[in-house]
């Protein structure tokens, strides 16, 4: 299996890459879609609670996802505990997909935002980056 990380800065159209290289046969994986996910499992709201408190929860229980971005959009060392939280679990997440993949599959694609921000980048054999004019 070769494994290749998609990346780019916002809007330059990585899921549209992505679309095309499943379209061609890739497995691929978008890991903002992971992060919705393990946004709706309880274990990770926690850590997220004991890491922010109360204040970004709604009064039904759900995580008010524009506080959370008020926070770290305004304070770097928040947004990098946050981070510090969900990479991981995306990342082990995506293994757990390549250890049973739904279908044979010889190139998986997995979009990933942050990636050399982060330092992801050995994670993958190849790193392909979206780059596009404003226009």
């Amino acid at each position: 299996m070769f494994l290749v990380g998609l990346t780019g800065n916002y809007g330059t159209g990585k899921s549209t890459v992505l679309k095309i290289f499943q379209k061609l046969g890739a497995l691929t994986y978008d890991a903002d879609k992971i992060v919705e996910s393990l946004l709706q499992e309880t274990e990770v709201l926690q850590q997220i609670r004991n890491l922010f408190g109360d204040r970004i929860f709604q009064a039904n229980g759900r995580l008010d996802k524009q506080k959370v971005a008020a926070i770290i959009f305004s304070d770097n060392a928040s947004r990098r505990s946050l981070e510090d939280i969900l990479h991981p679990l995306v990342f082990k997440k995506i293994n757990r997909f390549l250890e049973h993949p739904d279908r044979e599959s010889r190139i998986v694609i997995v979009e990933t935002p942050l990636l050399f921000e982060r330092g992801y980048e050995g994670r993958f054999q190849q790193i392909i980056t979206v780059q596009t004019e404003k226009e």
